[in-house]
């Protein structure tokens, strides 16, 4: 008998973008390579910690935990890549977003063994509790102001395509930094 038949499917790969659905990323993810038992327990634990609407996904060597949009066409809104070396990521809205202000206020960085799965867990709920108290800026949604938009060259419409729940279509600077502090004492600090 041919070896190859009786090995497991071939790894798939995690995609992600506006042309993939929720469900498609969800189950090429799932065909991924099998996770050992830390993973499986880093995964289990921040489920439990985490907030409303963010989820775990294991692939690939690394934990993605995620934003959901509260509508029934769910986008990923952040999403959280941490390798089992230690290594964070972040994006908002697909783009990459510096991670380093969020880890000044988080515990040191582990990699993920059976002797540190607390620890690893307890960064990543740190990173998102921090994150979890950031939004998408609104830019200028006045349609009092929507005729002039056309004329305006270092600017763009941004139509929502990841189902912010703070506006619907909005106008921003090329250079507007979409990530802000809910914090109303330190709006002034922009991502």
């Amino acid at each position: 008998m041919n070896s190859s038949a009786t090995q497991t499917p071939s790894r798939a790969r995690c995609v992600t973008g506006s042309e993939h659905s929720l469900q498609t990323y969800f189950a090429n993810c799932e065909l991924s390579s099998p996770y050992d038992q830390t993973q499986l327990e880093a995964r289990s634990k921040l489920e439990m910690f985490l907030p409303v609407r963010w989820k775990v996904v294991l692939n690939e060597g690394a934990v993605h935990v995620f934003l959901t949009s509260a509508q029934d066409n769910i986008s990923i809104q952040r999403n959280l890549t941490c390798s089992v070396n230690g290594k964070v990521e972040l994006y908002v809205h697909n783009h990459p977003v510096d991670v380093n202000r969020f880890l000044k206020k988080a515990p040191a960085s582990v990699p993920l063994t059976s002797n540190t799965v607390n620890k690893f867990v307890d960064r990543i709920v740190k990173i998102v509790e921090q994150v979890n108290a950031m939004e998408v800026c609104g830019g200028c949604d006045s349609e009092n102001l929507k005729a002039g938009w056309s004329k305006c060259t270092l600017r763009e419409v941004d139509g929502n395509p990841f189902n912010e729940c703070r506006y619907s279509e909005t106008f921003r600077s090329f250079s507007c930094k979409r990530f802000i502090s809910l914090n109303l004492q330190s709006n002034t600090e922009y991502v």
